[in-house]
């Protein structure tokens, strides 16, 4: 899936979509989120979308709440 997001969207878009460690993830870490959630482990868990992406999310929001005026 990300050879052809790569092949749209081109190495700048590509090399923005990092997580927290500066790194894009592994399909191996896709894949141990999905193996718990369909574990006894994660079988009381529903109904929330699991972010895999290394906190990318988290940080861009971050970067975007810091940048907000004060609300006073």
């Amino acid at each position: 899936m990300f050879t052809s997001f790569l092949a749209r969207m081109g190495e700048a878009v590509a090399s923005a979509v990092v997580g927290l460690g500066g790194r894009r993830g592994q399909p191996e870490e896709q894949a141990f989120a999905l193996a718990f959630m369909n574990s006894e482990a994660g079988a009381y868990i529903n109904g929330t979308d699991l972010l895999v992406d290394g906190g990318s999310v988290a940080a861009r929001d971050f970067g975007d709440a810091v940048r907000l005026a004060p609300l006073m």
